[in-house]
Order: structure tokens, then C-alpha cells, then sequence
């Protein structure tokens, strides 16, 4: 309740200022941010306030820009917004709560089969050597590399896990404890680690449609030295930014990109969904926010016959600025926006999703990379990425029957959700549809 009332206090002090809101809609307002030179827009159905902030986007309760809009209308006050937060109820999220628990219980068994599987066609990108120690093969020392990653524990204790595995036939032999930091090292290894990204996800093409792309960055343990020598400055954290698209439905993650934490958002963003439609996926609809507004972007949706919803910016208008960057569906978006905003926010809210999957990435593996060469850096972000995307086949595993690779036999007496996304026929041994892609249709 004590942030409610900071926000309340801050919401005032906006709506008392002059020329910090301003009414560009029937239902939809600009407001001034406070940290720096953009506005945030405000926008409501008449039940229901939305605004384009972090805090909101965050947290899904009334922010200050929320706040502002409406003590600066008449019939509100401080004494209203107070009662009106006491009285909000807690908000829930539908669950299949059943499956999810199974799901949970069974991930770890699950996970070294699934991927097992999906290593198990790998081969070694680099010619082998005509002399010498035969190398050892690249998938057992991927599998011991992903298997670390997803456990999050050093590599002298994953060795003991590399045993297990040995022992249970799912890799050909236990390579040494460093072997998979060695790997990581490797730039060959990363349009492997790619490919298997984009087939991890396939299975779940059938079931996503609409996409959202965003960035966000991860710390890893070098520092800037050269910074710190020259001017004295305290250590500072090198960051990698990983650039990924994700389907609404499953969170999975078709596709990603890798950079150093300088790098724009916008130019990646014809890349990631160009390699998302490469992966198999077909896009109806795809949710960025102002950062990836650009001419070029809408047309990289729109060649692919699918709907951008990227957020404008203040000085945003119904024509590119310069003919290279013009778009037909940046002219219709956009009056779209100033027509009907409330339509166009409902679709672009969707974007809020992504949010959830790097939030569901640093809480599940991490936000550390540990490594501290920059092309094991890349390949150790690519692992974080598909070991989530293997924790997501198995609770769509649970949760709508589709079918994830493996030698299991999930058994058709367990329970699942009922609400499956096709109606085609079950194939036999499992609850995947028949028309469901897989990685052997690919």
C-alpha cells in the first residue's frame, strides 16, 4: 500500500504541473515522462486504464501516468484511488494446475531424453583430422554442455552427471570435466547450437501464430579493464544482449540473436523473423514496442503476410519520413492507432509476454554467463535458450498433449488438459495430432 501512495504523490505532482498531459484521442492520452524526453500514452475502454510504462507493462497495476490522467480529469481524487486499491482484487492467471504439477515433477527425468534426442544427429562442423587423437563427437560434448548449463552447477560436479549419462547409454562416452567449457570455446559450435534452437521449437509450429520480439541483456563475469586502468572508474560487468522472438501461446522461442550490449534493437528485428519463418513458423501477427519502429520492420512482417503491431513514437506520422523506409503497413497501423486505440492496444499488449520469458530464463538458469571468452559467452546464452526451450516441450507435454521427442512412453492414463489447440485425430502412443511438424519432417 506504501508504493501505492508514491505513486499517488507522484501522480499528483504530474497532474498539477502545467503541459504534462495532453489529450490526443476520444479515450487516449500523452504524458510527459518524468526521467527523460518521451511520453507515455495512456489509454482506456472505459473500464479498464492501460498505460505504455514499464511500471505497468511490469506490474500490471495503476502507475503514476495512470494516476496523473485521471486526477487530472474531473470526479477523482486521492480518496477515490485509495478506497479503489483497497478494494482491487489480487489478480489471478488461468492454470491448469494439474498438469503443471506433473509437468513439473517429470521435467528432470524427461529433460536428459528430450535432450538426448535432439542431439543425437549432430555432427562435428570441422573436418576430422587425418592424424593425431580422434576427436571426441560434438553432441556428447554438447549434451554435457547443455546438461550444465540447465543444472547451473560447476564442471567438476557435472562430471559426475556426464558419468550417469554414460552409464545410462544416452552419451558415448564421459569426457573430461573441462571438455564442455572447451566446446563452448568453439565458433563453429554456434550455428549447431542455432539449428537446434529452431528444432527444439517446431514441434509447437502448428500452435503459435502470433509472436513478440524484444531484448534483454545478461551479465557475465569479465569486467572493462581498460575503463577501470584509464580512468580509475570502479569495475563495471560486460553485458551480452540476446535479441529473441517468442510465440504468445507456449512462450517458446523460434529464433535468437546474440550481441554485445551496444547494439541496436531495431536492426536485428528483420533477421529474427526472417530465421523464425526459416524455423517453420508461420506469423499472423507480431507485437515490438517503440524500439524496433521502422519502416523496414513493418515491411519485414508484411512480406511474410503477417499484422505489426510496433508502438509510435510522439513525432510518429501516417507516411515514413524518407521514401527508402515507406511502408503501406506503417500507414495503416498507425491511423489504426489514432482511430481506434483501444484495438490496437489490446493486440499490442500481447507484447508483455516476452517480458515473462526472459524474467522465466534469469529465475530458471540464470541471468550470469560464466564464461569468459566472448564466443563461449554466445554459445552459453544459445544454451540457456534451449534448455527453456526444452523445459516448455515438456509442460505442452502435460498441458495440451503435443508430442516431444525422446524414447519415453508417456502413458495415455495420465491426465491432461482437455483443451487441446487441434482437433485432428490422436496419433497412437501419444496426444500429439497428426499434422503436427516434427524435426523428421523438417
Amino acid at each position: 500500500m506504501a508504493d501505492f501512495r508514491d505513486r499517488v504523490e507522484k501522480g499528483r505532482e504530474i497532474a498539477s504541473a502545467p503541459g504534462q498531459i495532453e489529450r490526443v484521442a476520444k479515450n487516449i492520452f500523452s504524458v510527459q515522462s518524468q526521467s527523460g524526453s518521451g511520453v507515455y500514452l495512456v489509454s482506456t475502454d472505459g473500464v479498464r486504464w492501460k498505460c505504455m510504462c514499464p511500471d505497468f507493462l511490469g506490474h500490471d497495476l495503476p502507475c503514476k501516468h495512470i494516476l496523473a490522467v485521471r486526477l487530472h480529469t474531473k470526479g477523482f481524487s486521492v480518496r477515490k484511488a485509495l478506497e479503489e486499491e483497497k478494494r482491487r482484487p489480487k489478480p489471478t492467471y488461468r492454470q491448469d494446475w494439474s498438469a503443471y504439477n506433473q509437468a513439473q515433477r517429470a521435467e528432470l527425468g524427461l529433460f536428459d531424453e528430450v535432450l538426448q534426442e535432439l542431439v543425437s544427429d549432430v555432427q562435428d562442423p570441422s573436418p576430422a583430422k587425418p592424424t593425431g587423437r580422434p576427436r571426441l563427437p560434438v553432441r556428447d560434448l554438447l549434451y554435457c554442455a547443455i546438461e550444465k548449463v540447465y543444472h547451473g552447477i560447476p564442471l567438476r560436479v557435472t562430471h559426475g552427471l556426464s558419468d550417469r549419462s554414460h552409464a545410462e547409454n544416452r552419451i558415448s562416452c564421459s569426457p573430461s570435466y573441462n571438455m564442455p567449457s572447451i566446446v563452448l570455446r568453439r565458433a563453429d559450435v554456434t550455428p549447431v547450437l542455432h539449428d537446434l534452437i529452431a528444432k527444439s521449437a517446431l514441434p509447437l509450429a502448428h500452435v503459435e501464430d502470433t509472436f513478440a520480439v524484444d531484448s534483454s541483456g545478461f551479465r557475465t563475469t569479465s569486467f572493462g579493464d581498460y575503463y577501470r586502468e584509464k580512468y580509475g572508474a570502479p569495475a563495471q560487468n560486460v553485458w551480452v544482449k540476446g535479441h529473441i522472438v517468442i510465440g504468445t501461446q507456449t512462450h517458446i522461442i523460434p529464433t535468437v540473436k546474440v550481441t554485445d550490449a551496444r547494439a541496436g534493437d531495431s536492426p536485428e528485428f528483420p533477421g529474427l523473423i526472417n530465421g523464425m519463418v526459416n524455423a517453420g513458423f508461420v506469423l499472423r501477427e507480431v507485437y515490438a514496442d517503440k524500439g524496433y519502429l521502422a519502416g523496414v520492420n513493418y515491411e519485414a512482417v508484411r512480406q511474410h503476410g503477417g499484422t505489426a503491431y510496433i508502438m509510435f513514437k510522439k513525432d510518429s506520422h501516417g507516411h515514413a519520413k524518407h521514401p527508402a523506409v515507406r511502408s503501406p503497413l506503417w500507414k495503416k497501423m498507425w491511423h489504426l492507432l489514432q482511430s481506434d486505440p483501444a484495438a490496437f492496444l489490446d493486440h499490442y499488449h500481447k507484447r508483455e509476454n516476452v517480458e515473462a520469458v526472459f524474467a522465466a530464463i534469469k529465475k530458471k538458469l540464470g541471468e550470469t554467463i560464466s564464461s569468459r571468452d566472448p564466443v563461449a559467452q554466445v554459445n552459453e546464452l544459445l544454451c540457456k535458450v534451449l534448455a527453456y526451450n526444452i523445459t516448455v516441450l515438456i509442460h505442452e507435454a502435460f498441458e495440451h498433449g503435443i508430442l516431444i521427442p525422446g524414447p519415453h512412453k508417456l502413458k495415455p492414463e495420465e491426465p491432461v488438459s482437455v483443451e487441446n489447440k487441434s482437433q485432428d485425430p490422436v496419433a497412437p502412443g501419444g496426444w500429439a495430432p497428426r499434422s503436427a511438424p516434427t524435426w523428421e519432417d523438417n
